[in-house]
C-alpha cells in the first residue's frame, strides 16, 4: 500500500463483524533508515527480508533490508530508480519484488539470487500502473497484483502475460486516488488466488482451473481498505487494513471479524503479513510516525490458532 495517511479513512462499507478472536502483539524490528515505510515482508530461514516504500520525492532507489531472527540487521539490497518496492516473495534460491517508480509509470518484478546477492532490477518489465503484489506457485510461476487493474503472471525466464482482468479487479477511487488490486496470495491448495482490492473495499477470489487459466472471479469478502493477506495453516484468511490499523480475519465461510490484540506494541499502517511457524509477521507503514520509519510487528494468536 502507498497511498498516504491523509486519505479518507472509512470510505467503504463496514464488514458484518463475527466473534472476535486475540492475538499478542509485540514489536520485532524498525527499519534503520529514517522516513522509509515498510511494506513486504518474506522469510527464508531465520531471516526476514523486509522491503520499503521512499514516499520522499527526492527518493532515487528502493531498499530492502534482511534481518536475522532475533532482529539484527544482516544484509541490504538495493533498487536503483525503483523507490517504491512492495511485496516480496521468496522462490528456492531467489528473492522476487514488485517495485515501482511511481503510481502509473509502470515497474519491474526484481530478481535477487540469495546465493551471490546479485539483484536484476529488469528481471521483468511492468509497462504501465504500479505492480505491488506477487506470489509464487510450487512451479516457479509468478502472479502480480497492479494497481491498474490485473493480475499478470510471470515465468521463471521473466516472460510476462495477463493473468486475469476486468470485473472485480476495475480500481476503485480511495481519496482521490484510483486504485485496484494490491496484495495477492494462493490458498494453501493453489487452486485459487486471492487479492485485495483496496479502491473497492474487497477480498477477490479468482479460481485457478487445471490448465493453469484463471476461471471465475468472485467477491469472497468486504474489508475496509484492505492490503495484505496471508492464511493460516486451518484456512483462515488473515487482512490488514492499513488506515483503520486493524487486522481482520475471514473464516472458511465467509465471515468477517477484526482481531482483538492485546499487549505493549500498536499497529500504525499495517500492510503485508506472513506466517513464521505460530507468529504472525507484520509490516507497519508508519502512517502516523509511531517510529522513526517503518516497523514490523509480531502477533501470536490465542484462538483459532496455529
Amino acid at each position: 500500500m502507498l497511498i498516504t495517511g491523509a486519505m479518507l479513512l472509512l470510505m467503504l462499507p463496514q464488514p458484518v463483524l463475527a466473534g472476535n478472536q486475540v492475538g499478542v502483539l509485540s514489536h520485532f524490528v524498525t527499519v534503520p533508515v529514517a522516513g522509509l515505510a515498510a511494506e513486504g515482508v518474506a522469510n527464508k530461514g531465520d531471516s526476514f527480508y523486509v522491503s520499503t516504500i521512499a514516499f520522499a520525492p527526492t527518493a532515487t532507489h528502493g531498499s530492502i533490508f534482511v534481518f536475522d531472527k532475533k532482529g539484527t540487521l544482516t544484509q541490504t539490497f538495493t533498487l536503483p530508480g525503483l523507490p517504491i518496492v512492495g511485496q516480496a516473495a521468496i522462490f528456492k534460491d531467489s528473492l522476487f519484488v514488485v517495485a515501482c517508480s511511481g503510481i502509473g509509470s509502470g515497474g519491474a518484478v526484481v530478481k535477487i539470487d540469495l546465493k551471490t546477492g546479485l539483484v536484476n532490477p529488469t528481471f521483468s518489465l511492468v509497462p504501465t500502473g504500479c505492480p505491488n503484489g506477487l506470489t509464487v506457485d510450487d512451479h516457479g510461476n509468478i502472479f502480480v497484483a497492479n494497481f491498474a487493474g490485473s493480475i499478470d503472471e510471470v515465468t521463471q525466464s521473466g516472460a510476462m502475460s495477463q493473468f486475469a482482468t476486468g470485473g472485480l479487479l476495475t480500481p476503485g477511487t480511495l481519496g482521490g486516488f484510483t486504485i485496484g488490486p494490491n496484495d495477492i496470495t494462493y490458498n494453501e491448495d493453489q487452486n485459487a488466488l486471492y487479492t485485495t482490492n483496496t479502491g473497492t473495499g474487497k477480498v477477490v477470489k479468482i479460481q485457478v482451473d487445471h490448465d493453469g487459466t484463471a476461471g471465475a472471479m468472485t467477491a469472497y469478502a468486504s474489508v475496509p481498505t484492505p492490503d495484505g493477506l496471508v492464511f493460516d495453516k486451518h484456512g483462515n484468511l488473515y487482512v490488514t487494513s492499513p488506515f483503520t490499523d486493524s487486522i481482520f480475519l475471514v473464516t472458511p465461510d465467509g465471515s468477517v471479524s477484526p482481531v482483538v490484540l492485546s499487549g505493549t506494541e500498536t499497529l500504525d499502517g499495517p500492510s503485508s503479513a506472513i506466517f513464521h511457524g505460530n507468529t504472525m509477521y507484520i509490516t507497519n507503514l508508519n502512517l502516523a510516525s509511531t517510529y522513526p520509519s517503518g516497523y514490523v510487528s509480531a502477533v501470536v494468536l490465542k484462538s483459532p490458532g496455529n
